[in-house]
């Protein structure tokens, strides 16, 4: 990038050649021209100002009086690159580098929760900033623990479909991203309010389900196993507990899908429907005559008529 406030900068933008005449070739020709007069062969006198107006170069550093830094220098304060930031698209916020990305899991983390936990206030959350932020910090798998603790509370079942868009940002398709989600609801039922959440969790997650922020494989999955990852395994066995009518109506659900599908038996043929129809109907006058009694068929016989 061109350091558009340097000395050189400042000075071809005020200093632009005048005329036809001021082209390179023939500044050129003119500079050979000018020396072989002084007997310098072409070139000029270090001490002469050229036909451009450059003066040549001086070794003093100009510096701001306010800063006293270089002028054609990069201000790295902290200020000046969140400054540049905040004039950046959301886009090319992702594309930039940061010294975040060398922190550990842990603190960047902390960091998102703090970024999120300033827009929660905002009359409209900014869902594209979110994301964004995760991606910039390399957490999106983990981001759904910092929205359902700072977005949920004993509200859930309104709530589920108030942020339904901004969570199907992370869940959507991504089911390391939903295992996490489960765990982030076992951390809301069971450790932020037990007493007011707990009787409501096959409620919820009905809710859940019928919004798609879960799939039915990783909700099935997450029901055949207690653990103690997020909560204590005596609060994870009392939510699964709470869960089980809702598990197994799943899967019932899911059985009774598969035997119907099991069930449709379709048969292909390039023959007309014409002659099927009389196939068959050939084979139905068969078994007719098959079952007819024998007195019918044994009638007595003219030997003189043959």
């Amino acid at each position: 990038m061109i350091d558009m406030i340097h000395r050189l900068s400042t000075f071809i933008l005020k200093n632009p050649p005048e005329g036809e005449d001021a082209t390179p070739q023939k500044l050129k020709k003119l500079k050979k021209e000018k020396g072989s007069k002084n007997g310098q062969n072409g070139e000029s006198s270090p001490t002469e100002t050229d036909e451009s107006g450059f003066d040549g170069w001086s070794d003093d550093i100009v510096t701001d009086s306010k800063t006293n830094v270089d002028d054609w220098s990069t201000d790295t304060s902290a200020e000046a690159i969140r400054e540049r930031m905040s004039q950046l698209g959301v886009g090319v916020k992702g594309l930039t580098h940061n010294e975040d990305l060398d922190k550990p899991i842990e603190e960047r983390f902390q960091i998102f929760f703090e970024f999120v936990k300033n827009k929660v206030n905002a009359e409209n959350l900014p869902d594209k900033e979110i994301v964004a932020e995760a991606e910039r910090l390399d957490v999106k798998d983990r981001a759904v623990l910092v929205l359902a603790e700072l977005l949920f509370n004993e509200n859930i079942l309104t709530q589920i479909q108030k942020y339904r868009v901004l969570f199907l940002r992370f869940l959507a398709n991504n089911q390391k991203a939903q295992k996490h989600f489960m765990g982030a609801f076992e951390l809301l039922i069971g450790q932020q309010y037990p007493k007011l959440l707990m009787p409501k969790v096959a409620h919820i997650l009905k809710s859940l389900y019928d919004e798609d922020y879960v799939e039915e494989e990783v909700m099935i999955e997450w029901g055949s196993k207690v653990s103690k990852k997020y909560v204590s395994k005596k609060t994870s066995e009392q939510i699964h507990a709470k869960a089980k009518p809702f598990i197994d109506w799943l899967k019932t659900a899911e059985e009774e899908e598969s035997d119907d599908d099991d069930e449709v038996e379709v048969v292909y043929t390039n023959r007309s429907e014409e002659a099927v129809l009389k196939e068959e109907a050939l084979k139905k006058q068969k078994a007719e005559e098959a079952n007819k009694p024998a007195a019918e068929s044994d009638e007595d016989i003219d030997i003189d008529d043959i």
